[in-house]
């Protein structure tokens, strides 16, 4: 699903791109969210002003502050999230060749006997970091591999490798490491990349301003 070749252009380009999705998506929350919910505690505060201040008013007024604030909140870790994921796809195509290898020397340690390592609690995360680390180690600027390696380290390798299914009598490694990496790749698509999406905006929205507008009703 990620053998296309990547090169430093298509590289700039990606960077590029999710600079620009990256301030797409602070605009989105800013005029889906933001500017609504602040005009919905003007709308509050008008009403604090014509109602007149009392216990009940008050209460319903600090509800539509907090509405507004959890909204804003819960939509930018929605936002951060997605962002997160989608970034993470990106990397992932360029280090197809250090999975490929990856697996490639788990199926040669399988076929050699050493089946523990296909265990649930196995480091994932640490063990493909720091292959990467001594992969790249001199060819990849310091700051770039930390970053990579802090990336990596959010992929739950072990519950991935976990649903993987593995014939731990195969003495082929070439095609055991082939097989292992084709169902690590299509399990992180299909649980994490291809479920990643901003599709949460089309329920959260109109639920966020429905509370909002029966909040300022009640404070008639």
């Amino acid at each position: 699903m990620s053998d296309e070749k990547k090169s430093p252009l298509t590289a700039l380009g990606d960077t590029a791109g999710q600079g620009l999705k990256i301030a797409a998506l602070v605009l989105a929350l800013v005029f889906l969210f933001l500017i609504p919910n602040l005009v919905c505690i003007g709308f509050g505060i008008a009403a604090l002003i014509k109602v007149g201040i009392t216990t009940r008013i008050i209460v319903f007024f600090v509800l539509i502050i907090l509405a507004a604030a959890g909204a804003c909140l819960t939509a930018f870790f929605f936002t951060y999230e997605y962002f997160l994921v989608d970034t993470l796809r990106i990397i992932y195509a360029y280090l197809v060749p250090v999975f490929r290898l990856i697996c490639a020397a788990l199926a040669k340690r399988i076929a050699a006997g050493n089946t523990g390592i296909i265990k649930k609690g196995y480091d994932w995360s640490e063990s493909i970091a720091d292959s990467f680390q001594k992969t790249y180690n001199r060819r990849t600027p310091r700051l770039i591999r930390i970053a990579i390696r802090f990336i990596l380290e959010q992929i739950p390798f072990a519950d991935i490798m976990y649903h993987v299914s593995i014939d731990a009598s195969a003495t082929d490694t070439e095609a055991l490491g082939a097989s292992i990496y084709t169902q690590f790749d299509a399990y992180l698509h299909t649980r994490f990349f291809d479920e990643n999406t901003m599709k949460w905006v089309l329920w959260f929205l109109p639920l966020n301003i429905a509370l909002q507008i029966l909040l300022i009703w009640l404070m008639r």
